[in-house]
């Protein structure tokens, strides 16, 4: 929530207008895991959970090397941690449940 806050305001400051809802794919999770069990919702969400950790660290290593505008390279680098983390979590979660 912190990151996508200060993500938020970075992407006010530069006037770039972000999506007001979420995308059809994420529409898609939401009501594919709403329909499952509590079993398959704990596997299949923490899955999710890997997945996209591993999808956002790849974008944020990209933009803290690649990105032209210092301050979208900076929030990357800055924000790469905690992603990091929060894989390691999701991972050890993962790795409990099989």
């Amino acid at each position: 929530t912190d990151a996508n806050d200060k993500l938020k305001d970075l992407a006010a400051q530069k006037n770039i207008s972000l999506p007001s809802s979420i995308s059809q794919d994420d529409q898609k999770h939401i009501d594919d895991l709403s329909k499952e069990n509590a079993k398959d919702f704990d596997k299949d969400y923490i899955d999710m959970m890997v997945k996209d950790h591993k999808d956002d660290i790849d974008l944020f290593e990209d933009a803290a090397k690649n990105s032209s505008d210092s301050a979208f390279k900076n929030f990357a680098a800055k924000t790469l941690p905690t992603l990091y983390k929060h894989l390691g979590a999701a991972k050890a979660i993962q790795k409990s449940r099989s």
